[in-house]
């Protein structure tokens, strides 16, 4: 089935991105094993790392896909969502089996099917491979994101109202609803309703579709912007979310009213809009930190990212596991960890990933010719049309 063919410039800066967000919450997870004090990184709230990645997906969704009205084209956008997360999330989930998580056939379906993050127990949304609670969050967002890009450019108030309604309200739930903070166990806790939950994090993946709406509408206004003026904000984006998005914290802190509406407040709306003004800025600067962003090595890293994401986690717990096989407790050790986790990625990357992609789409008889750049919550891949 033939059509016109489009193309688009492929953001590198965004790429390599990808990966600083998610040796962030490396990092994060990293705390408290092989030598790394348990406060290393106190205070450089390195969980924001998954809020970048929800308003990168819905801005590179955006950019890449900015209708799908033509017959086919939303089905041909889920099958493109099906293969590539589903393959990688499911290796990681038999890993996590493999390494000794109990079998249990309610958590593990719920897993298999990426229904985790609706389930607001800690035994739910942490099993297995606790960090694909985020891919379940984000498939979600891609079942809506057809509805979402409907008319977009003349809708998006209304609907950006609307998520942040609907995400706000999830802290006021857990608030109403008198939910305790996870500490384990089965019950319904604070973390299943404001910080898994997609409705929770909608408003961040809608920020990020905004954001790419406006960024197309101007970007050609910036093109005569000099390297200085770009290192000079990207330096102020970079601030703004590393330490901006804790003053913004701290201030609005005050203003909530129960313990559930200040951790939605420190979850989503602190690190969201200093988020979404870095990303404008990256997908047009031509400053220095775009440049090394957009280099080939930190490139690559950015399109290993998904893969380190979903097996980091895997990897610390099989060395804890088996603190024998590696000498001695240090910093270093955690470095060698690391490399460990980044050959793992691109192993499954190469080995199990891509070819799972392919052969999905193979099933469903044609290739995917919505836009020349597929890009979902992690990675930009470059993609032939028909």
């Amino acid at each position: 089935m033939g059509g016109q063919k489009h193309s688009k410039a492929l953001i590198f800066p965004l790429t390599g991105l990808r990966f600083f967000a998610a040796f962030a919450i490396v990092l994060h997870h990293i705390q408290g094993s092989f030598g790394v004090s348990p406060t290393a990184f106190q205070g450089w709230n390195l969980a924001n790392g998954v809020t970048v990645f929800f308003v990168l997906s819905g801005f590179v969704l955006t950019y890449s896909y900015p209708a799908l009205n033509k017959p086919g084209e939303t089905r041909q956008f889920y099958i493109g969502r099906i293969a590539r997360i589903l393959p990688a999330h499911l290796v990681t989930l038999l890993a996590a089996v493999a390494l000794g998580v109990p079998f249990a056939a309610p958590y593990f379906l719920a897993n298999a099917l990426l229904l985790q993050s609706w389930i607001p127990t800690g035994d739910y949304f942490f099993s297995y491979n606790a960090v694909s609670w985020s891919i379940s969050t984000e498939m979600s967002f891609y079942l809506v994101f057809p509805f979402l890009i409907r008319n977009f450019e003349s809708t998006w108030p209304w609907k950006l109202a609307a998520c942040f309604v609907a995400s706000s309200a999830m802290g006021l739930l857990a608030w109403q609803l008198g939910l305790p903070f996870y500490s384990g166990g089965n019950d319904a806790v604070v973390q299943g309703l404001v910080m898994v939950n997609p409705v929770a994090r909608v408003f961040e993946f809608c920020l990020g579709m905004t954001a790419a709406l406006l960024w197309t509408r101007f970007r050609d206004r910036l093109a005569h912007v000099g390297f200085g003026t770009w290192a000079a904000f990207e330096l102020i984006g970079v601030l703004l979310l590393t330490w901006g998005s804790g003053w913004i914290n701290t201030t609005l802190q005050p203003f909530m009213r129960s313990a559930a509406m200040q951790y939605w407040t420190a979850q989503t709306l602190s690190p969201v809009v200093p988020a979404a003004l870095l990303l404008i800025i990256l997908a047009s600067s031509t400053g220095p930190l775009a440049k090394m962003l957009g280099c080939r090595p930190v490139r690559f890293l950015g399109e290993i990212s998904f893969a380190i994401y979903l097996t980091h986690q895997l990897v610390i717990r099989f060395f804890v596991m088996h603190p024998q096989i590696l000498e001695g407790v240090s910093q270093r050790t955690a470095i060698g960890v690391f490399l460990i986790t980044v050959l793992a990625a691109s192993t499954a990357l190469h080995l199990a990933e891509v070819p799972a992609r392919r052969m999905i789409v193979g099933w469903f008889g044609r290739t995917l010719r919505t836009n020349a750049v597929t890009v979902d919550d992690h990675s930009l891949v470059n993609q032939s049309q028909t």
